[in-house]
């Protein structure tokens, strides 16, 4: 028992525990009965409902019946390949579409897209990056939603493209350029005081793309021979990224702040810069300082692992092994045809690792799901419906679940990445969000969605009903979808219990509603593993 419990710490059963508590099922051995082949050209054969599930909570927005329904059919390289290629959804044109111009409804659009769109890899893709290349409602663009709409477009048309084009994409936005401050910036004036704003030369580094300490291609900090950690830059870095990155104004056509920024050369420092030891000339425009900043940083060493580790923590784990890290570093430096930075092979490579695909028993992947991430899954799960063809006030489970798209309260995101609860050496970023006071907000929101007091936005019970008078297909369904054939042996003994209670006939619609409330408090909804 003393060696079982060890190798299941790393499955975050401690960091659950401090949320949930501890039972068996949470330190279940979920390396056995599994067997996958992680090879160049990945083949997974006689995939299990437990894979299945796994994947669709990493690649996409949460399983579906129809998903978890088609297992025997599923095949892991085909529906990437499709979705790699599937038509984009675009935000912008829904919130459009929806008409309001309002905050909530940049949301709406958001919410629909997740729940019901088909892009679901590229829109769960562009999710993470978001949380990466943070802007927030909660600044100075807060009346301007179509902007926010449009810069989150930017991630989604931009998740498997390259990094280097994605990174001047999102620093030239007049969204970003707002909300960090960079808009506007002008050269040093002894005369009026003006000095250069290095709030955005300070994060593109340390948030968004190298970090504040050199790294090792496995995500490990270096340090000096006194064991202290080597910082990747210093001030004169960020005076001089600074520096490079004055003169960009919004476009004087773009009343809507969707248009990317434009170079006023007179505002613009043209002096030499030295930035982490590469000299950027003097006398350059605001385009040619910006380019050389971007290429320092999208070749910087740090870049790859960074990187690599924020997006396997958004997608897969909290606690990717350095290895795990070091693979997928390794594929953004070269794809396997020489390109750096092609992000789709980076996603690629994330989602079919060994670690990904649970076939390293000593590092299973596990993380806490995010609040708006659980709304999402619950959603999927009960095939939601819109009795006006339309999501609308999903301000409201924002609001209650204590997060949403662009709504980080600082441009360090939701939780930090390193964040590790009392008690444990392992890292569980998400409870910093998902707190005790956040579960019960969001339960009870959840429960009012499938009691059906919140419309237009319904559940749909139609696959759960049709296990008709059958006890164990009924709890055969929820397993499947909600767990992956894994369910709970005491999850499961309790609806068993409730629906004897109410005739052993678990069919009609109140019966069902009745049972999700068990489902919605069970911890391991709210765990991805």
């Amino acid at each position: 028992m003393k060696l079982r419990i060890q190798r299941k710490i790393s499955t975050l059963a401690l960091c659950v525990s401090a949320l949930f508590g501890c039972n068996d099922s949470a330190l279940a051995d979920t390396s056995s009965g599994e067997t996958v082949q992680n090879t160049a050209a990945l083949s997974i054969e006689d995939l299990t409902t437990k894979q299945l599930h796994r994947f669709l909570n990493q690649a996409s927005f949460g399983p579906t019946p129809a998903l978890m329904e088609n297992v025997d059919a599923f095949d892991l390289q085909t529906w990437l390949t499709e979705q790699f290629e599937a038509p984009v959804t675009s935000h912008e044109a829904l919130y459009l579409e929806l008409g309001n111009g309002l905050q909530s409804t940049r949301e709406d659009a958001w919410l629909e897209i997740a729940a019901l769109g088909d892009d679901q890899l590229r829109q769960r893709v562009a999710f993470a990056l978001s949380e990466v290349f943070v802007i927030s409602r909660y600044s100075d663009i807060h009346d301007r939603p179509q902007s926010m709409t449009n810069y989150y477009d930017l991630l989604v048309y931009g998740a498997f493209g390259n990094f280097r084009d994605l990174i001047e994409k999102v620093s030239l936005h007049p969204s970003m350029g707002t909300f960090l401050t960079m808009i506007n910036s002008k050269k040093e004036n002894s005369e009026t005081g003006t000095q250069p704003d290095e709030n955005y030369a300070r994060e593109v580094m340390q948030l968004f793309t190298i970090g504040l300490y050199q790294l090792n291609n496995d995500g490990s900090i270096q340090t000096d021979s006194s064991g202290e950690p080597i910082e990747a830059y210093d001030q004169e870095d960020i005076r001089n990224v600074a520096k490079a990155f004055t003169g960009w104004v919004r476009d004087s056509s773009d009343s809507l702040y969707v248009k990317p920024m434009v170079a006023k050369d007179s505002n613009h420092d043209e002096s030499e810069k030295v930035v982490m030891g590469h000299v950027i000339p003097a006398g350059q425009t605001a385009e040619q300082d910006m380019s050389d900043v971007m290429d320092i940083l999208f070749n910087h060493d740090n870049t790859p692992p960074f990187f690599a580790k924020h997006m396997i923590k958004r997608l897969i784990t909290s606690n990717p092994s350095p290895e795990y890290i070091e693979r997928v570093a390794n594929v953004f430096i070269d794809n396997g045809e020489g390109v750096r930075g092609d992000l789709r092979a980076v996603i690629e490579a994330i989602l079919l690792d060994k670690e990904a695909l649970a076939q390293d028993e000593n590092n299973p992947p596990i993380k806490i799901k995010e609040p708006a991430i659980v709304v999402v899954n619950l959603f999927r799960a009960l095939d939601l419906q819109l009795t006006t063809g339309r999501v609308s006030n999903s301000d409201i489970p924002f609001y209650r679940v204590g997060q949403g798209p662009l709504r980080a309260k600082s441009v360090f995101n939701f939780y930090s990445q390193d964040h590790s609860p009392i008690g444990t050496d392992l890292y569980a970023p998400e409870l910093q969000v998902m707190t005790w006071p956040n579960f019960v907000s969001s339960f009870n929101y959840m429960r009012t969605f499938i009691a059906k007091w919140r419309t237009p936005t319904l559940p749909n019970y139609s696959y759960y009903k049709a296990a008709g008078d059958d006890m164990d297909e009924f709890i055969r369904r929820i397993g499947l979808v909600f767990f992956g054939g894994d369910i709970d042996p005491n999850l499961e003994a309790v609806l068993r219990t409730h629906i004897k209670s109410i005739g052993g006939k678990p069919k009609n619609e109140w019966a069902v509603e009745q049972l999700m409330e068990y489902i919605i408090s069970a911890e391991d909804f709210y765990v991805q593993d």
